[in-house]
């Protein structure tokens, strides 16, 4: 390229010297082009390797017979999700879809709440295995950072997540009949997009968001109604059903998404600093402070609540429902 440019430099009135200068740029590009592409390739490569470590060590927690054991695979396990999490936190800031943006985030999110309860839980079963409830929280918990897991090589991957949708052949439609459960299902909806909504915990912006995509998803839906009814006698479905259907499909997942990302919020705020309230109760009272240990307690009390709140998943009955509907 820089000698194709000298010689067009030299005689810039020459179309010879010009279409080498183009070639050699077009070819410099696309060498550019490969490597930045092959670069992207190694750091995926890289993550999933990650991912895979990841998984192998949980695998390995659950079957963990003593305290050490699982101290020495809780130390790999969380050093390997720091990578992750690093690696994962500059992927955001690289991707240009706001829906993977928030997916991903909302698996970190996902991570780091459960993994805490992986720990405890894990560590209460090695002292309690003939407690169920113990082993059911491990099972859950580890279920739980799979999925996230998982979650996370489906998006780096470019694999759709949750992208099961049920088609109803026109003819099958009845109005009376599936009219009133769809709606009923959009009821929960919005029931749950509301709940989530209204916390104290959501910012202001993403409750705006999720009330108008609300609204969206009804007018979707209503549209697809409309459609299903111009459809019913009909051999083959129009064009305008599938569009409609596609459109709500769409709606449904940009609702999900602002969830989703106001349950990353709620997670952030919760998880902030959870020692600071415990830490304060425990001060008040080795000071013998009565009335402070009694505020902190109060305190404490309500940030345990709250991180079960959150820790039980408030989003899950709008998703839930959500799925439903598709």
């Amino acid at each position: 390229l820089v000698g194709a440019g000298h010689d067009f430099v030299a005689e810039t009135s020459s179309t010879e010297r010009r279409s080498r200068a183009i070639r050699a740029a077009r070819n410099l590009l696309g060498a550019v082009a490969r490597l930045l592409i092959m670069a992207d390739m190694v750091d995926v490569h890289m993550m999933l390797a990650n991912v895979n470590k990841a998984r192998e060590i949980m695998d390995r927690l659950v079957t963990a017979e003593s305290k050490q054991e699982l101290c020495e695979l809780f130390g790999s396990l969380q050093s390997c999700l720091e990578q992750v999490d690093e690696s994962i936190r500059r992927r955001i800031l690289e991707l240009r879809d706001p829906a993977e943006q928030d997916d991903l985030q909302a698996a970190r999110a996902w991570l780091k709440l459960n993994t805490n309860i992986m720990c405890t839980a894990s560590t209460a079963y090695i002292r309690h295995p003939e407690v169920d409830q113990v082993r059911m929280n491990r099972d859950f918990a580890h279920s739980q950072i799979t999925q996230a897991l998982q979650a996370i090589v489906d998006i780096l991957q470019g694999n759709a997540v949750n992208s099961d949708i049920s088609y109803m052949e026109p003819s099958s439609y009845n109005d009376h009949l599936h009219r009133p459960e769809l709606e009923s299902l959009l009821e929960k909806i919005v029931s749950g997009a509301a709940a989530i909504a209204d916390s104290e915990n959501t910012r202001d912006e993403r409750k705006k968001r999720i009330v108008d995509e609300c609204n969206h998803l009804r007018q979707a839906l209503q549209d697809l109604l409309t459609e299903y009814e111009k459809n019913c006698g009909r051999a083959e479905p129009s064009e305008d059903l599938d569009l409609a259907m596609v459109h709500l499909g769409h709606k449904a997942k940009d609702l999900r998404r602002h969830l989703r990302r106001a349950i990353v919020d709620h997670v952030s705020d919760a998880f902030l600093d959870t020692s600071t309230p415990l830490m304060m109760l425990i001060e008040s009272a080795q000071k013998h402070e009565e009335v402070a240990t009694v505020e902190n307690g109060k305190m404490f009390q309500e940030h345990a609540n709250k991180l079960v709140q959150i820790a039980g998943g408030k989003q899950s009955r709008a998703d839930f429902a959500v799925e439903e509907l598709l």
